[in-house]
């Protein structure tokens, strides 16, 4: 990578950020402008900016970018530059000399370009991560002072910016990962949480659970003694089952209080349930730790009797299986008869003992099986976890407004749209800072529908409340027709995936429902009757258009052609040619010295 290239490059970002920002060059003087407008600086450059934007043919976009001017000033603004620039007139020759001309490079450079271009690419990533510790460390150094305070600002900025840095590049999997967690605040991301240690063969299982969240019906049917004493469930009210053929239980006890029962010894703080379970739940919830006791001590191991959901499936073990064949059967290539016969010979006095050491290696060996990674999901829900972000930050965040893992399917969709046949593939991401700027965007569009819809349906409801026809059953109810027409008061018109993205599949009609009949009647325009009908919001809000300034000569191609004056403008014409050459040729030249002056 040059450094010379990457200067200029920075240099030309620059530049750019300047010209769209409007902070490129000396700020324009304000100016009164007849005959009531006083521009100012910071009006003048929105001004211009509109003007390049919209083109003066649009005053009405030019003074709603404004904000501070109407239509009447902006014209007023246009027509004085119009006649300053009437004014002074400039002869064509002169006008076209006096324009900077556009550099045309050989080959040669634009090959150097490609190259140090596609070297940017992976130094850029680089540049804006050391340009962020910078920024960090000098925050850290403007406030450092000796105290603990100092030190627990310290150690909460750190997590925050960690948790920022996992926040940068989020895939598809983590938005459907964010969207899970939305959905689901109050489940433990990581699934399980790790048996401590392994129970010997000789020590009974025991539970770190209370076996008050257990049915004691259930208990008494799994265990071969009752968990909990015989004068504990007749006091509750609990009918023993019989062990007979058919052992029907028949409890009478609540299943609602069975997780409120008051336990003999303390539970752990990370295995208490939640209080606000519904009665559902808490049935569940009952259910599992039982099946979950049954089968571990049918295996003989200790139960987790934690009240989190604990990953499915059996601890995998593998077998040490031996090779079908011994190490002496194996073939060897170039062997002489001599050596065969001594094979057999040695062969024939071990043939006993080989015997019975292949049967003891045939039994099962087996030992205890480590699975090889954990996958990618639960990585990333790890990671979320570590940082402090769950269901209930992106809640307060306002996530749950809209769908996340709408954006993850759009994300896929793109991607396979713009990834064609035998192409690598990208990964794409985007930050939360972006999904942050949709939220707002998303907040912004929707409180503006729902007001319009809700004057819509005011308006509406005047309008038709003193004439019979119209039978207006729930006046606070908004319809349908009331935000339709909101969204098209946006410039919102009905779209169809199919049209936009042809490779959504169509989904099914809607089944009529029994209250399609009830609703509102609805005056529905056919498209044959008003063919050239214009969106609400065109109008409500004309196009103000002010024609251009014709010429008083409004023919482009005179009839007659001056022979001297046309020869003459050739002539100048490939002179000026000649010297924007000789300037490419020398501006070609300076970039090559300044990219090998290094």
């Amino acid at each position: 990578m040059s450094g010379a290239y990457a200067t200029d490059y920075e240099k030309h970002l620059g530049l750019l950020r300047a010209h769209l920002s409007g902070d490129a060059g000396k700020p324009l003087p304000p100016s009164f402008v007849p005959p009531a407008g006083y521009w100012t600086s910071r009006e003048k450059d929105a001004f211009f900016h509109a003007l390049s934007v919209h083109s003066r043919l649009r005053p009405d976009l030019i003074a709603a970018s404004v904000k501070s001017k109407n239509v009447l000033d902006v014209c007023a603004y246009i027509d004085a530059l119009g006649d300053a620039a009437a004014a002074r007139p400039l002869h064509a020759s002169s006008f076209r000399s006096s324009l900077e001309g556009a550099m045309e490079v050989s080959d040669s450079w634009v090959h150097y370009e490609e190259e140090q271009a596609s070297a940017l690419k992976n130094l850029e990533l680089e540049w804006e991560r050391e340009a962020e510790e910078h920024r960090r460390s000098m925050s850290l150094v403007d406030r450092f002072q000796d105290g603990n305070a100092y030190w627990t600002w310290k150690e909460q900025q750190e997590g925050q910016w960690e948790k920022q840095d996992t926040l940068k590049q989020l895939t598809s999997t983590h938005l459907l990962l964010m969207d899970w967690q939305i959905r689901n605040p109050d489940r433990d991301p990581r699934g399980t949480e790790p048996i401590e240690t392994e129970p010997s063969s000789a020590q009974p299982p025991t539970s770190r659970f209370h076996d008050a969240l257990i049915d004691p019906a259930l208990l008494a049917l799994s265990a071969s003694e009752p968990s909990l004493p015989l004068q504990y469930l007749l006091s509750q009210g609990h009918t023993i089952p019989d062990p007979g053929p058919s052992r029907t239980p028949e409890p009478s006890l609540n299943p609602d209080t069975l997780l409120h029962a008051v336990p003999s010894s303390p539970i752990p703080n990370g295995d208490q349930p939640p209080s606000d379970l519904s009665p559902k739940s808490r049935r569940r919830l009952a259910k599992r730790l039982h099946m979950r006791k049954k089968r571990a001590e049918a295996m003989g191991i200790e139960p987790i009797m934690t009240a989190a959901k604990i990953a499915p499936g059996r601890k995998k073990t593998r077998v040490r299986v031996p090779k079908p064949r011994a190490k002496k059967y194996k073939k060897h290539k170039f062997k002489t008869l001599d050596q065969e016969r001594d094979d057999v010979a040695e062969g024939s006095q071990h043939d006993a003992e080989e015997e019975s050491q292949l049967d003891g290696s045939r039994e099962a060996s087996p030992y205890s099986y480590n699975p090889g990674g954990v996958v990618r999901r639960q990585k990333i829900l790890s990671a979320f976890k570590d940082v402090g972000i769950d269901g209930n930050m992106l809640t307060q965040s306002g996530f749950d407004i809209f769908n996340v893992s709408g954006i993850a399917k759009l994300m896929r969709l793109f991607h396979g749209a713009y990834t064609g046949p035998g192409e690598r593939s990208i990964a794409s991401s985007i930050s939360f800072d972006t999904i942050k700027l949709l939220h707002g965007i998303l907040l912004d569009f929707t409180s503006t529908a729902v007001h319009r819809a809700i004057s819509m349906r005011e308006q509406e409801i005047i309008l038709k409340r003193s004439i019979k026809v119209w039978r207006l059953g729930n006046e606070d109810e908004i319809t349908a027709g009331n935000v339709l027409d909101a969204l098209q008061l946006h410039g919102l018109n009905s779209q169809s995936l199919l049209t936009d993205f042809p490779r959504v599949k169509a989904d099914p009609p809607p089944e009529p429902s029994e209250n399609d009949d009830r609703s509102e009647p609805r005056f529905e325009e056919d498209i044959s009757m008003f063919p050239a009908r214009l969106p609400i919001h065109r109008e409500l809000a004309p196009l103000f258009v002010i024609p251009p300034r014709r010429p008083e000569n409004t023919s482009l191609l005179p009839a007659e052609t001056d022979a001297d004056e046309l020869l003459f403008e050739l002539d100048d014409e490939s002179k000026l040619d000649v010297m924007d050459r000789q300037l490419e040729a020398q501006y070609e030249k300076e970039l090559w010295q300044a990219s090998k002056a290094e």
